[in-house]
């Protein structure tokens, strides 16, 4: 799928995966998996704040969100093949609810590549700094799994712009990709970076509209046609209007 082109709901990472059969090859269940491995270390950090809200300390909550992934890894193509749940979302969820109800041991042998994506202390800086009042398990997960979506977006934002030898631009344009500038922040920036006001507004402009792109082809990734692209673009809206709220 070209960055620039709209989604192929046909070949995204979580369409692959749902549209596999029992029937395929042993290559058609292998690249499923690929996909799916790479989804799960997308969204490891949800499933990590959904465990610790539910009290589970640091490091258990670490060693069964691996366990987890392993066990999703070995038995998720199988079971998402031909799937009614059309979101990656929601069967993570459903899929979590499902291994937790038998009881998980921690003590399992864990892939190497399962590891934790972040250390367990960046992990714990991160989770802390989450609102928690009133907060259920599952709405930490949605908004963790929202987060993750822009984050992942943003940093290929970023890449984006120090491939093409504009990362100094970027960095100094970036707090605006959620918040309006203050009066007079353009003219300031103008002045650092030698434009003018007008230069500096268009450029935030474009940025933004390349971050929404980028979004949707993050989100697009986890969905196979779009009905549930809307779905999850409102489902992201709702969760990151609650942050905010």
């Amino acid at each position: 799928m070209s960055d620039n082109s709209a989604p192929d709901f046909g070949n995204t990472r979580w369409s692959l995966v749902a549209a596999l059969k029992p029937r395929d090859s042993d290559a058609g269940g292998d690249a499923a998996r690929q996909r799916l491995f790479e989804l799960c270390l997308h969204y490891w950090y949800p499933v990590y704040v959904y465990l610790r809200r539910c009290g589970h300390a640091p490091d258990v909550s670490q060693r069964m969100t691996a366990g987890f992934f392993a066990q999703l890894l070995r038995d998720g193509p199988r079971r998402a093949a031909g799937a009614h749940v059309g979101r990656f979302r929601l069967f993570l969820q459903e899929e979590l609810h499902r291994h937790l109800s038998r009881n998980p041991s921690v003590d399992i042998d864990i892939p190497a590549e399962l590891a934790s994506p972040l250390p367990l202390d960046e992990l714990e800086a991160r989770q802390q700094t989450e609102p928690t009042d009133g907060e259920s398990p599952e709405q930490s997960m949605q908004r963790g799994f929202a987060l993750e979506v822009i984050g992942h977006a943003r940093a290929r934002l970023r890449e984006e712009a120090r491939q093409a030898g504009r990362l100094a631009m970027y960095e100094a344009m970036e707090r605006y990709l959620g918040a309006e500038p203050e009066p007079g922040e353009y003219e300031a920036l103008a002045n650092r970076l030698g434009a003018k006001p007008v230069f500096v507004a268009l450029a935030v402009k474009r940025l933004r509209q390349r971050f929404r792109e980028l979004v949707e082809l993050e989100l697009s990734q986890t969905v196979s046609n779009a009905a549930d692209l809307d779905s999850e673009r409102a489902a992201l809206l709702a969760a990151i209007a609650e942050t905010e709220g």
